[in-house]
């Protein structure tokens, strides 16, 4: 359908109803993964979206591309989508990760530091790939070395 319609599904009026049916009901999980897909589109990263869906696995690595690229804006609509699909507790937990570096580019530290807690509840199997994945961003993003100290449970 992407494919066929896809003028009219990227113009700015679906984009302010899905907005508005989003305010509606925020918890609707359908809802904000085909808002997220079409924000992938929108920014010209639709095959990646539909990747995700097709082979969640591949979730995780398309996410650290999106981080190493400086590609804020896909790295945070590919993390919403898949926040809101039907994926492993280890897919989600990447997720979250990957929105909290967006969170923390974005300079709202505490939902930053939230959302990294939040995937440490869900797996902490995947710690050491994430410090890595901060070690690299960090020169170009310091913003996201607090999210170092959340990873390590270092409080201070």
């Amino acid at each position: 359908m992407l494919a066929e319609r896809r003028g009219e599904l990227l113009s700015i009026d679906v984009a302010e109803v899905l907005h508005e049916l989003k305010e509606e009901d925020p918890e609707d999980r359908e809802l904000a993964l085909h808002e997220a897909l079409l924000e992938l589109a929108r920014l010209g990263h639709e095959e990646r979206g539909l990747r995700a869906l097709a082979d969640p696995e591949a979730i995780p690595a398309l996410l650290g591309e999106l981080a190493r690229d400086d590609d804020i804006p896909s790295l945070e609509a590919l993390a919403s989508l898949a926040v809101s699909a039907k994926v492993s507790a280890e897919i989600r937990s990447s997720a979250l990760f990957h929105r909290g570096i967006v969170l923390a580019i974005s300079n709202t530290p505490e939902e930053a530091a939230e959302a990294v807690r939040e995937a440490l509840r869900l797996d902490t199997g995947q710690v050491a790939r994430w410090l890595a994945l901060l070690v690299e961003l960090a020169p170009r993003n310091p913003e996201v070395l607090p999210l170092a100290r959340e990873l390590s449970g270092d409080e201070s």
